[in-house]
């Protein structure tokens, strides 16, 4: 094909590692370090960013893989990607001062980690699903404990010996556990039958409500809506209902609260990022600031003066800007607006195609859960809370569509073997 390339690759690599890369164990240690690194070291070393921690996962994944995975890239599709983010950056720059240094930087680990999500999707194309759903399950298991250490506040102390406000290791607060918790919950309430999905979706609500996390709630809330029949949303709203009569809901509530008059730093936060979008529109005319740039230079926002305020100097989350959509619309404008839009319509049609697997009203394509899985769950970070384009969930979003064009590559090709047969037949 003309827009991909194949290349054979194994470094005199035993066989028995070729085996070991096939099995649960190594699945969910690759899995665990892609999804905990960038805020592991965000965490132990005080970064703002997770860039740094996703540079060294990427590394690390390549190093694992690539003597022994077939690497197919997609020469095309990544030829227009860094010819569009160049082009577009190159038209902002003169509307506004934009950092050459920080998109050059910026655009080289990018494409590391898009060369990174390639062995691993390749890899995961090759995986049994067997396989892949157990590692699957050992993870949510050990997000489970993860959480269960935080609500009991045993957390390991950063390098200055600090530990953080909402700590819950290896992430650095409860809404980045979320990003991950979401799509591996969702996935496991997928695959599960009867008593056992119940079980997930009562442990998802029990960890939401523990953790006291407006993100981990909406996740968990949106898992159950994809999940779970009818009869047990009544049933799990009822739950919740009775829970909040015997609950302090000043928490929830002050972080619903998008009114001027806001004290809240969460619900300040998100103003700020729409906000941010509108005055990315007025300096840029709807261009977009470009490819890593947002607050570059300083924005007018007065959520931001706001934090800048009650934090005493500090400023939140004015780089990622607060979620996803805020973050992409900032920087790409109207180009940003249209791949939000993509991102809904495909999240959507895959979310129904997860939830009529999970109630039996389809064959389950049971490859297809996981990747499936990780786009719909990366929903929470486009319209709730994100982190930036890197991180271990942006890292599985970019596996997760590499996979399913794989998937659909190699399908075409067998397409015309399994006629021939037919025909010689």
């Amino acid at each position: 094909m003309m827009n991909a390339i194949t290349i054979e690759s194994s470094v005199g690599t035993s066989t028995g590692y070729q085996r070991f890369i096939r099995t649960p164990l190594f699945a969910a240690l690759l899995l665990g370090i892609i999804l905990a690194t960038p805020s592991a070291a965000s965490y132990l070393f005080l970064t703002s960013s997770q860039a740094v921690g996703t540079a060294v996962m990427a590394a690390v994944a390549s190093l694992f893989l690539a003597p022994v995975v077939r690497f197919r890239i997609r020469v095309f599709a990544m030829v227009i990607l860094v010819a569009a983010i160049f082009g577009h950056f190159f038209v902002a720059r003169y509307m506004i001062p934009a950092s050459t240094g920080r998109f050059a930087s910026s655009l080289v680990l990018l494409l590391g980690v898009i060369l990174a999500a390639h062995f691993v999707a390749q890899w995961l194309v090759e995986l049994p699903d067997t396989v892949l759903q157990r590692a699957l399950h050992w993870l949510r298991i050990g997000m489970v404990l993860v959480a269960i250490l935080s609500i009991l506040h045993l957390e390991p102390r950063r390098f200055d010996l600090s530990v953080p406000e909402k700590a819950i290791f290896p992430f650095t607060e409860h809404s980045h556990f979320a990003l991950v918790f979401t799509p591996l919950l969702l996935d496991g309430c997928v695959r599960a039958r009867g008593w056992r999905r119940s079980v997930w979706l009562v442990v998802g609500l029990l960890i939401a409500l523990l953790l006291q996390n407006l993100t981990v709630l909406i996740g968990f809330a949106l898992v159950a809506l994809i999940t779970a029949p009818l009869w047990q949303i009544v049933i799990l709203m009822i739950v919740i209902a009775g829970a909040a009569l015997s609950m302090d809901l000043t928490y929830y509530l002050s972080r619903l609260d998008l009114s001027a008059d806001t004290t809240n730093l969460s619900a300040l936060v998100y103003i700020q990022g729409y906000e941010f979008m509108i005055d990315s529109f007025d300096l840029t005319s709807g261009w977009g600031m470009g490819f890593q740039q947002l607050s570059v230079i300083p924005m007018k926002s007065l959520a931001s003066n706001v934090i800048y305020a009650i934090t005493r100097g500090d400023s939140l989350n004015v780089y990622d800007g607060g979620f996803g959509v805020s973050k992409i619309v900032s920087e790409f404008g109207v180009f940003g607006i249209g791949m939000t839009l993509y991102f809904a319509v495909l999240a959507s049609r895959l979310a129904l195609r997860l939830r009529k697997a999970a109630l039996g009203k389809a064959a389950p394509n049971l490859s297809m859960i996981a990747p499936y899985s990780f786009i719909v769950g990366f929903a929470v970070e486009m319209f709730v809370r994100g982190v930036g384009y890197f991180s271990g969930t942006v890292f599985m979003l970019v596996v997760a569509y590499l996979f399913l064009e794989f998937r659909r590559d190699r399908t075409r090709l067998s397409a015309p073997v399994a006629q021939d047969r037919e025909q010689f037949a």
